[in-house]
Order: structure tokens, then C-alpha cells, then sequence
């Protein structure tokens, strides 16, 4: 099943994208060239005194807050203009050469109504695509603050092509409210994620990450487990409104696939956990707290907050936003 994204949530992630490592001289030119298409209300409230914040200072409380209704105040507008969604959705498409909805139009799916389980995790599948985009920039892993799980996280993106990412190839979809890692490493990234509440240890991983993974750009990320679950790293397998699937390790997948059962003598097969994906309540005790996402609102301010703060020191994606905004082409 194709994976379908609500298209507000994905141009405005595509429109962070272009805008937040830019100069604002550059981010300028941009804004105004769509401001002189889009209707003056409408091109007020997205680029006025509401679009979304770009200072990339880790939210917390009422920080956390605020990024929410900025992001959430862009996508209100882009839904209720569908002729700004087309202007704004077309430049990003022509701009990064990537289509931002299955069947090229710029909708909403049916069905799909705001604040429901599939319009989260919309939201997450957009930043998450941002992130990977990034990493496709960078050519190599990246490791940005925040996680879905909230801001005491980190998390790594390892990207598997070197192209721009079709959004819809980022995830396989059972259902509107549920995404699920593409079968046989298939997807063109995959995401690591690890709790690390202090502070300055936490910062510090990610300078070390990041200057491993420049040093090393084909560093294969595969990190040997701690001891305890609460210090490991965890490939993201899937996403639903209020959890993460991780990938269990040895002790978690003979929990959750049990004693084989028998037939005449002979077992089954064996759970197939990539077709047969486990639920939440069948983890182990001790990794449920790692799984849930606590506020949908803070794990979205956080993911963006950590993107936002990556980009805008990425010389890379600097130069890959100018590239393509002196490239443009209408698209054929």
C-alpha cells in the first residue's frame, strides 16, 4: 500500500527545507516571489508574523507550545487555500525535483480529518522525510536533538541513496494511522534513536556522531548494544500517534515470537516479526517507556527544532537550497 501523507503537512516540511538554511536575503527572494502568486491574506499568514519559527532552540513547556501552533497555524492556512497549497506545493516540487503527493494532486486523503491518528502521524512521516532529505545533502549519517519520544533524545539518520527522496517511498502504510519500515532494507533510510537525558552528554554524542560520520561518510551505523535496554540505540520499524516500533533485540523478539508451536511433532515457522510486526503490549516491560510518545505536540516540536538546528548549520544543505533555487526548471 502506497503510503499516503496529508499534503499541508509535507509542503510546509518541503518549504522548511528551502527556507531554514538560507541567508535571509535568499529566504526573502523566495518568500516574495511566492508572496506575488498567493492571495495577500493567505500570503500574510504564512509568511508574516505566523510561519514557522526558525530559530532552532530546543523547545521546552510553553517553548514546545509555541512551535506547535506555528506549525500547526501554516498547515491550518495551506488547508483551508487549496489554491496557496498548489502555488506553495508546485515551487517546492519544481524547486527539489520531488513529487510531494502519489497522484501529483495537492489534497487532502480521504478520511484523514485534523487531530485524528493519521493526521499525527502525517506530521511525523513530513519531518521525518525533511530529515532524511538532509542527510541525502550531507552524504553521510547525520545525528540531530529530538526525537518523537521528545527532546531528551537523539536521533540518526542513515540515508541508502544519494538522490532526492520521494516522500512516498519513505514508509510501507497497513492503514492511515500507522507506518512500518519498507521490507528487506529496502527504504531509502533508516532512523536510530537513544534516549540521553543529561544534557551536555547528550550534546556532546551528537558532535561526536557527526564528526564520525564526517570522517567516515560510509561508517556503516550499526552500534553494539549496552546493558541495559535504556541505553541502547533503536532502529525505528515503525510509527503510529502515541508510539514508536522499535526493533527488540535478541531477548525482546524470543519474548514476543514465544516457545515455537508444535504440529504432529513438528513447529511452526517462526514469527515473522517484519511481516507480523509486534504491538505494543507484547515489548517487554522494561521497553514500553522507550516506545511511547508522550505529547504528539512536543515530539513534533522537538524533531523539527533538532532539523531546524542542523540545516542551519549545514554548509551542504546551504549550498544544495542555492543550487537548486538558481536550477529551477519548470517541471516536465
Amino acid at each position: 500500500m502506497p503510503v499516503e501523507l496529508i499534503a499541508a503537512w509535507l509542503v510546509m516540511q518541503a518549504y522548511k527545507l528551502i527556507v531554514v538554511p538560507v541567508a535571509s536575503g535568499v529566504r526573502q527572494q523566495l518568500v516574495t516571489e511566492l508572496s506575488e502568486k498567493i492571495a495577500a491574506p493567505i500570503s500574510d499568514r504564512l509568511f508574516g508574523d505566523h510561519a514557522p519559527e526558525t530559530n532552532g532552540d530546543t523547545p521546552s513547556g510553553t517553548d514546545a507550545d509555541a512551535g506547535f501552533t506555528a506549525d500547526t497555524d501554516f498547515v491550518d492556512a495551506i488547508d483551508k487555500a487549496p489554491e496557496a497549497r498548489a502555488v506553495l506545493g508546485g515551487e517546492m516540487e519544481r524547486i527539489l525535483g520531488v513529487k510531494l503527493s502519489s497522484d501529483g494532486v495537492q489534497g487532502d486523503v480521504a478520511g484523514v480529518k485534523r487531530g485524528s491518528d493519521g493526521w499525527y502521524v502525517s506530521a511525523y512521516a513530513a519531518i521525518l522525510w525533511r530529515i532524511a532529505m538532509l542527510a541525502v545533502w550531507e552524504e553521510r549519517p547525520i545525528a540531530i536533538q529530538g526525537a518523537l519520544q521528545g527532546r531528551e533524545w537523539v536521533t540518526v539518520c542513515v540515508p541508502r541513496v544519494g538522490r532526492a527522496i520521494g516522500p512516498s517511498t519513505m514508509w510501507r502504510q497497513p492503514d492511515s494511522r500507522t507506518l512500518l519500515r519498507v521490507f528487506n532494507n529496502k527504504g531509502p533510510a533508516d532512523f536510530f534513536v537513544r534516549q540521553i537525558k543529561d544534557e551536555s552528554v547528550r550534546g556532546h554524542e551528537i558532535v561526536e556522531l557527526n564528526d564520525e560520520f564526517m570522517i567516515d561518510p560510509e561508517f556503516a551505523f550499526n552500534p553494539t548494544e549496552a546493558e541495559s535496554v535504556a541505553d541502547s540505540w533503536h532502529r525505528i520499524d515503525g510509527v503510529s500517534r502515541r508510539w514508536v516500533l522499535l526493533k527488540p533485540d535478541a531477548n525482546a523478539e524470543q519474548a514476543i515470537k514465544g516457545s515455537p508451536t508444535m504440529l504432529e511433532g513438528e513447529p511452526f515457522a517462526e514469527r515473522n516479526l517484519e511481516t507480523r510486526p509486534p504491538k505494543f503490549k507484547e515489548y517487554p516491560s522494561e521497553w514500553q517507556p522507550l516506545l511511547r510518545i508522550g505529547s504528539e505536540k512536543d515530539g513534533i516540536a522537538a524533531l523539527n527544532a533538532g532539523a531546524d538546528e542542523f540545516a542551519r548549520a549545514s554548509e551542504l544543505a546551504i549550498v544544495a537550497v542555492e543550487t537548486a533555487l538558481d536550477n529551477r526548471s519548470p517541471l516536465i
